[in-house]
Parts: structure tokens; C-alpha cells; sequence
């Protein structure tokens, strides 16, 4: 019976090509030379170089909703973000330490490089749905400190790095 979810038959069709894979080196192997042969690498460069620059040229927002909305069906939790409620609290900056994000031009939305400043979508409760009143917009940085714990561990986590190394923080200016 076919997946009414085309996230979830994606996935199970990787799985099961992986799977193949794993136990079919050699049959993969040539069944790739064969594709090679029939198209020509050039064409599936071509098609390979076409597909990245549409992905790139896509709204930025979109690309990041899209993802996190696919993320929520593997997950089997509610969605309902927009981007009217993202571009709200991308003008607020950082939920949690107040600092403006860097613009989109300054990293690749679809697979460039992310900074510290990227902004990110964070479930206030871990786990839970990704709604207007669980989510937050916040730097990657602290999403990527938080990941699972609630914010007051992570804060517990600065608190104890200020104080068992102050000499570091003497010298830095102020954030921006």
C-alpha cells in the first residue's frame, strides 16, 4: 500500500535503496555504470548544477519553513508557522540574547554555510509542536546549545563558564 505522505515515501524508499546498497555492492555499482552510460555525465551534472541553482534561487523563508514543516511530519506533530509570523520575530532578533541575525545574504539557506547568527527555529518545549505559541526565532549558536534541554540548563551552562573562566569575558565588547 502506497504512503499517502510523500515525506514518509521518500524516506522509506532511501531506506530501502540504502538497504540494497549495503547488501548489493556490486549490482549498485553497475547498475550506476549503466545510468552513467544511457545519460552521459554531462547531462546529469547539467541536471545535478540546475536543480542546486533553483533550490538557491527559492524565498529563503520558505526554503526554512518547508524543511522544519517536513521535519514535523517525521515527527508527527502539529505545524502551523507562516512566513508572516516568521518575518515578525526575524525583526526582533534573537528571542533570547537580543542580537540582530545576520541577513540572508551573508549564508546559504540551501546547504551553504550557516553562522552563528543564523537564525533558527526553536520549540520553547523540546519535542513539542511546532506552533506560534511553542516556537521562537533564535540564534544557531544557542539552538545548538539548547537542543533538547530547556533554557534554564543552558543558562545554568554560561553561568558556570563566566565563572570558572572570567578572564575571557573582561576583554570582549559588549554584544551588538
Amino acid at each position: 500500500m502506497p504512503y499517502k505522505d510523500p515525506v514518509v515515501a521518500r524516506s522509506k524508499t532511501a531506506e530501502r535503496q540504502a538497504r540494497y546498497r549495503a547488501r548489493h555492492p556490486e549490482r549498485h555499482a553497475q547498475s550506476q555504470a549503466k545510468y552513467v552510460a544511457k545519460h552521459g555525465i554531462e547531462r546529469i551534472r547539467a541536471i545535478g548544477r540546475a536543480s542546486y541553482h533553483k533550490r538557491r534561487s527559492e524565498n529563503p523563508i520558505q526554503v526554512i519553513l518547508s524543511r522544519k514543516r517536513a521535519e514535523a511530519r517525521r515527527q508527527h506533530v502539529k505545524f502551523n508557522l507562516n512566513e508572516e509570523w516568521y518575518l515578525a520575530h526575524y525583526s526582533q532578533g534573537c528571542e533570547v540574547t537580543g542580537r540582530d541575525f545576520e541577513s540572508f545574504r551573508d549564508f546559504g539557506v540551501s546547504g551553504g554555510s550557516r553562522g552563528p547568527w543564523y537564525p533558527e527555529i526553536d520549540r520553547i518545549k523540546p519535542g513539542g509542536d511546532y506552533t506560534m505559541d511553542n516556537c521562537r526565532l533564535v540564534c544557531a549558536i544557542y539552538n545548538q546549545a539548547k537542543k533538547d534541554w530547556d533554557d534554564a540548563s543552558v543558562l545554568e551552562m554560561i553561568r558556570l563558564v563566566i565563572q570558572h573562566r572570567p578572564s575571557d569575558f573582561r576583554s570582549l565588547d559588549p554584544p551588538r
